[in-house]
């Protein structure tokens, strides 16, 4: 009986073998176990009470054999349904540094994967905010980009088998990127090369709001249709531009809309449009023209612009 279990097989499956109870195969085997002297395995039971592995994980961690492991399975007082993803093990001040160190060596685990001494859980979130983290003094990536980085970091850690990771298509991919955390995905303007680079690391919950929110609240009397570019010229907006590390007029119409909405009489259009108050785009346009004469629509364009924060195109 020992000898089976030892290998491996189940209570069920040592009874049917040699025609006892399953209860029968654990009575005669707690017993067995009961005036047992210590023995080797004992030194690894801290990691195998606290945490769900493979005897394969457990061989790879401690250079014992899996019929030590089965062993400390069989004398353990945790339930299976109360051990821990291996992969928690990271954080576990008690285990010796060597076993930590091999923990971090097996690098795939069934809830994460280990890149560069970090552990990544596997789900399409978390691997895309450590991408942009790893990447952040590269600077703001477009989305295509963005998507090869992370279709290049599924093949690289052997996950292309995992079904929950499948990107499944570009376009799919990257109307998903505002649900992740720590991502700013500002809709800047294509450069000269026709990319957007607006994708960048941006840790949100790192901030506080409630004061850009107050201070856009406190010109929100305005009745203007605007850019977040003007917005940026208003001191009290201005003065927190760098405290939120808000870098352009893309990136405040990203937080303002995501992290701040709703705000009292702010209305957000496309992007980086929104009003302030109630406004009418056609009569500011005819309200410029009533202030500068007779002229041509390029002049018209330069003077809305330099009012509102338009662009001129």
């Amino acid at each position: 009986m020992l000898q089976m279990r030892l290998h491996g097989a189940t209570l069920q499956e040592v009874g049917e073998a040699l025609s006892v109870t399953r209860e029968r195969v654990r009575q005669i085997c707690d017993k067995a176990f009961d005036n047992r002297p210590a023995l080797r395995a004992d030194a690894f039971r801290l990691l195998t009470d606290r945490y769900d592995m493979s005897p394969s994980q457990f061989v790879t961690i401690t250079g014992l054999d899996e019929a030590d492991y089965h062993y400390l399975r069989m004398t353990s007082k945790a339930r299976t349904s109360q051990l821990h993803p291996l992969s928690q093990a990271f954080d576990d001040v008690d285990l010796p540094p060597e076993l930590h160190d091999a923990i971090v060596s097996l690098s795939v685990f069934d809830d994460a994967v280990v890149v560069d001494g970090a552990r990544v859980p596997l789900n399409k979130g978390d691997i895309v905010s450590f991408i942009i983290r790893s990447h952040q003094a590269d600077g703001p990536v477009s989305e295509h980009d963005l998507f090869e980085l992370y279709c290049s970091f599924i093949a690289s850690n052997g996950l292309s088998d995992v079904s929950k990771l499948d990107p499944t298509s570009e376009r799919a991919f990257c109307a998903c990127i505002d649900r992740y955390n720590d991502i700013m995905d500002a809709r800047v303007p294509s450069d000269n090369s026709g990319e957007r680079k607006g994708v960048r690391y941006y840790k949100a919950s790192n901030y506080d709001f409630s004061p850009l929110r107050t201070a856009v609240e406190s010109v929100s009397n305005r009745n203007i249709e605007c850019s977040t570019a003007f917005l940026m010229t208003l001191e009290p907006v201005a003065k927190l531009l760098d405290a939120f590390d808000i870098q352009n007029e893309y990136e405040l119409h990203y937080v303002l809309s995501r992290w701040c909405a709703p705000i009292e009489n702010v209305a957000f259009s496309r992007v980086p449009m929104l009003t302030l108050g109630h406004a009418n785009r056609t009569d500011q346009i005819l309200e410029v023209i009533k202030d500068i004469g007779p002229a041509d629509i390029f002049k018209i364009s330069q003077e809305y612009a330099r009012r509102y924060g338009v662009r001129e195109s």
